[in-house]
Protein backbone atom coordinates (compact mmCIF):
# COMPACT_ATOMS: atom_id res chain seq x y z
CA UNK A 1 0.00 0.00 0.00
CA UNK A 2 2.74 2.44 0.68
CA UNK A 3 4.41 1.70 -2.37
CA UNK A 4 1.04 2.55 -4.44
CA UNK A 5 0.45 5.47 -2.49
CA UNK A 6 4.52 6.81 -2.94
CA UNK A 7 4.36 6.19 -6.70
CA UNK A 8 0.63 8.35 -6.74
CA UNK A 9 2.89 11.24 -4.72
CA UNK A 10 5.38 11.09 -7.45
CA UNK A 11 2.54 11.91 -9.94
CA UNK A 12 0.93 14.83 -8.33
CA UNK A 13 4.13 16.51 -7.75
CA UNK A 14 5.03 16.12 -11.21
CA UNK A 15 1.61 17.01 -12.30
CA UNK A 16 2.07 20.08 -9.98
CA UNK A 17 5.43 21.11 -11.69
CA UNK A 18 4.13 20.83 -15.16
CA UNK A 19 1.56 23.09 -14.47
CA UNK A 20 3.10 25.58 -12.08
CA UNK A 21 6.73 25.84 -13.45
CA UNK A 22 5.30 27.33 -16.85
CA UNK A 23 3.17 29.89 -15.33
CA UNK A 24 6.17 30.68 -12.93
CA UNK A 25 8.61 31.18 -15.75
CA UNK A 26 5.75 33.43 -17.54
CA UNK A 27 5.83 35.64 -14.43
CA UNK A 28 9.60 35.62 -14.19
CA UNK A 29 9.58 36.61 -18.14
CA UNK A 30 7.16 39.36 -17.62
CA UNK A 31 8.77 40.55 -14.74
CA UNK A 32 11.91 41.27 -16.56
CA UNK A 33 10.27 42.76 -19.58
CA UNK A 34 8.23 45.04 -17.42
CA UNK A 35 11.39 46.04 -15.37
CA UNK A 36 13.11 46.96 -18.80
CA UNK A 37 9.78 48.96 -19.64
CA UNK A 38 10.37 51.15 -16.69
CA UNK A 39 14.26 51.57 -17.05
CA UNK A 40 14.03 52.62 -20.76
CA UNK A 41 11.04 55.38 -19.29
CA UNK A 42 13.41 56.61 -16.70
CA UNK A 43 16.40 57.02 -18.82
CA UNK A 44 14.12 58.64 -21.44
CA UNK A 45 12.73 60.84 -18.90
CA UNK A 46 16.18 61.94 -17.50
CA UNK A 47 17.70 62.51 -20.57
CA UNK A 48 14.84 65.11 -21.97
CA UNK A 49 15.02 66.65 -18.50
CA UNK A 50 19.02 66.79 -18.41
CA UNK A 51 18.58 68.50 -21.80
CA UNK A 52 16.37 71.18 -21.36
CA UNK A 53 18.20 72.01 -18.16
CA UNK A 54 21.73 71.97 -19.97
CA UNK A 55 19.81 74.04 -22.68
CA UNK A 56 18.22 76.48 -20.73
CA UNK A 57 21.31 77.21 -19.10
CA UNK A 58 22.95 78.05 -21.92
CA UNK A 59 20.53 79.88 -23.74
CA UNK A 60 20.42 82.71 -21.14
CA UNK A 61 23.91 84.20 -22.55
CA UNK A 62 22.30 84.78 -25.75
CA UNK A 63 19.10 86.26 -24.58
CA UNK A 64 19.63 89.57 -26.44
CA UNK A 65 20.62 87.57 -29.93
CA UNK A 66 17.89 85.11 -29.17
CA UNK A 67 15.28 87.97 -29.54
CA UNK A 68 17.42 88.61 -33.08
CA UNK A 69 17.87 84.65 -34.05
CA UNK A 70 20.31 85.84 -36.93
CA UNK A 71 23.42 87.59 -35.66
CA UNK A 72 23.96 85.22 -32.36
CA UNK A 73 27.69 84.42 -32.92
CA UNK A 74 28.58 87.37 -34.42
CA UNK A 75 27.84 89.19 -30.48
CA UNK A 76 29.17 86.66 -28.66
CA UNK A 77 32.66 86.85 -27.03
CA UNK A 78 34.69 83.54 -27.82
CA UNK A 79 34.99 83.11 -23.91
CA UNK A 80 31.97 83.25 -23.78
CA UNK A 81 31.44 79.97 -25.57
CA UNK A 82 34.25 77.96 -23.37
CA UNK A 83 31.87 76.48 -21.16
CA UNK A 84 29.34 75.39 -23.64
CA UNK A 85 29.47 71.91 -24.90
CA UNK A 86 30.89 71.11 -28.64
CA UNK A 87 27.81 69.55 -29.46
CA UNK A 88 25.79 72.27 -28.54
CA UNK A 89 27.85 74.90 -29.48
CA UNK A 90 27.68 73.71 -32.94
CA UNK A 91 24.24 73.12 -32.91
CA UNK A 92 24.08 76.91 -31.98
CA UNK A 93 25.78 78.16 -34.48
CA UNK A 94 23.76 76.36 -37.33
CA UNK A 95 20.81 78.62 -35.82
CA UNK A 96 22.66 81.82 -37.49
CA UNK A 97 19.99 80.82 -40.72
CA UNK A 98 16.84 79.94 -39.21
CA UNK A 99 15.42 82.69 -38.89
CA UNK A 100 13.83 82.78 -42.03
CA UNK A 101 12.63 79.02 -41.88
CA UNK A 102 9.20 78.15 -41.71
CA UNK A 103 8.16 77.17 -38.22
CA UNK A 104 7.70 73.57 -39.16
CA UNK A 105 10.95 73.01 -40.87
CA UNK A 106 12.21 75.03 -38.15
CA UNK A 107 11.20 72.58 -35.77
CA UNK A 108 12.45 69.76 -38.03
CA UNK A 109 16.33 70.73 -38.16
CA UNK A 110 16.47 71.81 -33.73
CA UNK A 111 15.46 68.14 -33.66
CA UNK A 112 17.77 67.03 -36.03
CA UNK A 113 20.40 68.92 -34.08
CA UNK A 114 19.32 68.32 -30.38
CA UNK A 115 19.02 64.25 -30.92
CA UNK A 116 23.32 64.13 -30.28
CA UNK A 117 22.78 66.46 -26.95
CA UNK A 118 19.62 64.15 -25.80
CA UNK A 119 22.14 61.22 -26.72
CA UNK A 120 24.96 62.48 -24.54
CA UNK A 121 22.59 62.41 -21.54
CA UNK A 122 21.99 58.30 -21.90
CA UNK A 123 24.83 56.60 -19.72
CA UNK A 124 27.38 55.31 -21.92
CA UNK A 125 27.34 51.47 -20.60
CA UNK A 126 23.42 51.70 -21.92
CA UNK A 127 23.80 53.59 -25.19
CA UNK A 128 23.55 50.41 -27.70
CA UNK A 129 22.51 47.72 -25.11
CA UNK A 130 19.61 48.87 -23.95
CA UNK A 131 18.86 52.49 -25.55
CA UNK A 132 19.06 52.38 -29.02
CA UNK A 133 20.36 55.69 -31.21
CA UNK A 134 18.11 54.75 -34.35
CA UNK A 135 14.91 54.45 -31.91
CA UNK A 136 15.38 57.46 -30.12
CA UNK A 137 13.34 60.40 -31.78
CA UNK A 138 12.70 63.84 -30.73
CA UNK A 139 9.41 64.58 -31.59
CA UNK A 140 8.75 68.65 -30.79
CA UNK A 141 11.18 70.93 -29.64
CA UNK A 142 9.82 74.86 -28.29
CA UNK A 143 12.38 77.33 -27.94
CA UNK A 144 11.73 80.91 -26.45
CA UNK A 145 11.72 83.78 -28.71
CA UNK A 146 11.82 81.35 -31.76
CA UNK A 147 9.44 79.36 -32.32
CA UNK A 148 6.91 81.29 -30.06
CA UNK A 149 6.79 83.84 -27.02
CA UNK A 150 6.77 81.62 -24.39
CA UNK A 151 10.14 81.79 -22.07
CA UNK A 152 10.47 78.05 -21.72
CA UNK A 153 12.78 75.54 -23.34
CA UNK A 154 11.06 72.43 -24.11
CA UNK A 155 11.89 69.41 -25.79
CA UNK A 156 9.17 65.82 -26.18
CA UNK A 157 10.95 62.33 -27.07
CA UNK A 158 10.09 59.29 -28.08
CA UNK A 159 11.72 55.51 -28.01
CA UNK A 160 10.37 52.55 -29.49
CA UNK A 161 10.82 50.05 -27.66
CA UNK A 162 10.91 46.81 -29.26
CA UNK A 163 8.68 43.48 -26.95
CA UNK A 164 10.02 40.02 -27.78
CA UNK A 165 8.33 37.19 -26.69
CA UNK A 166 7.39 33.89 -27.89
CA UNK A 167 4.43 34.36 -30.38
CA UNK A 168 4.48 38.01 -29.34
CA UNK A 169 5.87 40.68 -31.01
CA UNK A 170 5.13 44.49 -30.29
CA UNK A 171 6.61 48.12 -30.15
CA UNK A 172 6.29 50.16 -27.55
CA UNK A 173 6.47 53.98 -27.96
CA UNK A 174 7.39 55.58 -24.60
CA UNK A 175 7.04 59.04 -24.76
CA UNK A 176 8.12 61.56 -22.12
CA UNK A 177 8.69 65.49 -22.30
CA UNK A 178 10.34 67.86 -19.85
CA UNK A 179 10.49 71.79 -20.05
CA UNK A 180 12.56 74.33 -18.17
CA UNK A 181 12.25 78.37 -17.98
CA UNK A 182 14.93 80.14 -19.82
CA UNK A 183 16.04 82.46 -16.88
CA UNK A 184 16.45 86.23 -19.34
CA UNK A 185 17.45 89.02 -17.27
CA UNK A 186 15.03 91.95 -16.98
Amino acid sequence: MSRRRLRCDRGVVTLEAAILFPMLLLFVFLFILLMRIVIVEVLIQKAATETVHQMAGILYPFESTLTRAGQMLDQVKPEQLEWIPTSVRQWLGDMESWSELPEEQLGRLAAAGLKPIVWTHIPEHLQGTLIHYDQLHIRAVRMPYITDHDKFFAVELQYELPISLPFYQRTIMIVKQADERVWFGL
